[in-house]
């Protein structure tokens, strides 16, 4: 009268067969077509499983269940049956009973008990089957009992380290970059692993192809240092000189056997060269746009005494944090009787500047590398430098929509996507040389500024004063003279900040050391304001005149 049909999952029932036969099934098919037939195969394998599926359905004089399971013993999940679907379709009034507790085996029932018993701990009620169960655990399998008491009780929070530790780790006066110090911004156990602890992740061997971005960086460097070896200038240069010679370095770049060993890696090489070109003709158009010359490439600080002097924080503690960089390029210009330095750091991520980002410490490149141009006047041979603007210059090679199909219309829209990036002086005659056409066209293609009518900024510009660029360098350095006391300190707290949707969190490699996780006791993100530009300088100048 009544059937039960246990275990309705996918691949048990219908069975999927398998390929455990001598001959295989493309195989028999050729046969097939050779003269040959055989009494099994998968068609009739199939065959036979729809007729005693159809049989066994059929037999029930009164009701039939079916069952299947949602997780194997070990807790993975399982998919039902195509048959439960079907049964559904033709009977919409069947019953569907899910059981309540996900309680099965010993090892599938732990992973699910963990979580109500977390929960519990968190102040929520759990049930009687819940606390049965554990129960159980502590009879029959004591071992994972302890376990999980363990877990519960589990803390990753870790202490401040004592001098002699911090000593051992940072080995003498603390020297250390600006991306190390951004990531202490973003959660100081970060900079702990990193620059401390310094672990070695291992990869398994593989013969792959550089990253594109690295490749990138090293293409204009090259292009940069050819330059400087020649009688030519970057000033003189045209677009397509200059695309012909970068395609010069690109090709020096990709002698090596393994850029045509496959055709991912010749796309990649194809990609390098085009977008290569791209940054090299749109870095030539802002040259000659504007009065500013290129004097250095790739300067280092400190390069014993080749390079600018380092970087020095003087720390209340008496001690001292050396900071170490690369400059990517500096240009210059006297403009009345004063010089004027212009940095371009090149990037090929797609993040933008943020004014925000910069008052929380989360973006200071830019303002510590110029920084140190500004404490360096000697070795630019002036008795005074002024900044000129900072800027990042994405190297990319976009697409864009437009419903022009002129070219001249398109590598507009490009040039115009390819504006550097970051801040400039609002001097009048600064602006027009980093681009002489921005008084005739009201907008520049070179840096972001836009003028209205009357001849002021528009608000999407991206212009301070020079004393307000001067006071975020200043800011900047105290940022880094802190986080220097905190690190001699011995402060690693798991502590990673979240502005708005983004978290430090997101593209971490260490997540697996700290055990990050918001369900334990004292794991909270630090949360940042997101502020617009103007109180971020209205801050600045407080608390410089603080």
């Amino acid at each position: 009268r009544t059937l039960f049909i246990l275990g309705v999952n996918d691949g048990v029932l219908p069975q999927s067969g398998g390929d455990h036969q001598l001959i295989l099934e493309e195989e028999k098919a050729r046969l097939k077509t050779a003269g040959f037939h055989f009494l099994a195969d998968s068609q009739m394998f199939l065959e036979k499983e729809q007729y005693n599926i159809y049989s066994a359905m059929t037999r029930p004089s009164e009701s039939i269940y079916f069952s299947y399971s949602r997780a194997d013993e070990e807790g993975k999940p399982l998919r039902a049956s195509q048959w439960i679907g079907r049964v559904l379709k033709c009977f919409p009034d069947a019953e569907m009973k899910t059981p309540l507790k996900p309680i099965a085996t010993e090892k599938g029932t732990a992973a699910p008990l963990a979580s109500e018993l977390r929960r519990a701990l968190d102040g929520y009620p759990i049930s009687e089957e819940w606390l049965e169960v554990f129960k159980w655990y502590m009879v029959n399998a004591p071992e994972t009992a302890k376990h999980l008491y363990r877990g519960l009780k589990h803390s990753n929070l870790v202490d401040r380290l004592s001098k002699r530790t911090v000593e051992a780790l940072y080995k003498g006066p603390l020297n250390t970059s600006v991306s190390r110090l951004e990531n202490y911004v973003q959660c100081p156990f970060k900079y702990y692993v990193e620059a401390g602890l310094r672990p070695t992740e291992i990869h398994p061997y593989t013969m792959s192809y550089p990253e594109v971005g690295t490749l990138l960086h090293q293409s204009l460097e090259r292009f940069g240092r050819r330059l400087n070896e020649s009688e030519t200038t970057w000033k003189t240069l045209d677009g397509d000189s200059a695309e012909a010679l970068m395609a010069s370095v690109v090709d020096e770049l990709l002698d090596d056997e393994l850029y045509r060993s496959k055709f991912q890696y010749r796309y990649q090489a194809h990609k390098l060269m085009r977008v290569s070109k791209r940054a090299v003709r749109t870095l030539t158009q802002h040259l000659h746009q504007g009065a500013f010359e290129p004097i250095a490439f790739e300067l280092a600080f400190p390069d014993s005494g080749k390079g600018l002097p380092p970087i020095v924080i003087e720390l209340n503690s008496g001690e001292k944090l050396f900071i170490r960089g690369v400059i990517d390029r500096i240009d210059r210009l006297d403009i009345n009787g004063k010089t004027y330095l212009k940095i371009i750091d090149y990037k090929s991520g797609s993040k933008k500047i943020s004014l925000s980002d910069v008052y929380h410490g989360l973006q200071m490149q830019l303002l510590v590398y110029l920084g140190a141009c500004m404490g360096s006047p000697a070795y630019f041979r002036a008795d005074d430098v002024h900044p000129a603007g900072a800027f990042y210059f994405r190297i990319d090679d976009p697409l864009v929509e437009t419903p022009e199909q002129v070219k001249a219309m398109i590598d507009e829209k490009i040039t115009d996507s390819l504006k550097l990036d970051g801040f400039a002086v609002d001097d009048a005659d600064v602006l027009n040389s980093l681009d002489e056409t921005l008084q005739e066209n009201g907008r520049s293609s070179v840096i972001q500024v836009r003028l209205k009518t009357d001849q002021s900024f528009a608000k999407t510009s991206q212009v301070v004063s020079e004393s307000d660029l001067l006071d975020m360098i200043t800011w900047v350095q105290k940022k880094i003279a802190a986080i220097g006391e905190d690190v001699l300190e011995g402060h690693i707290d798991i502590s990673p900040c979240r502005m708005g949707t983004a978290k430090s969190c997101d593209y971490c490699d260490y997540k697996g050391i700290c055990q990050f996780d918001t369900q334990f006791l004292g794991n909270t993100y630090r949360k940042l304001p997101t502020m617009d530009d103007e109180t971020v300088l209205s801050e600045i100048r407080t608390g410089e005149k603080s």
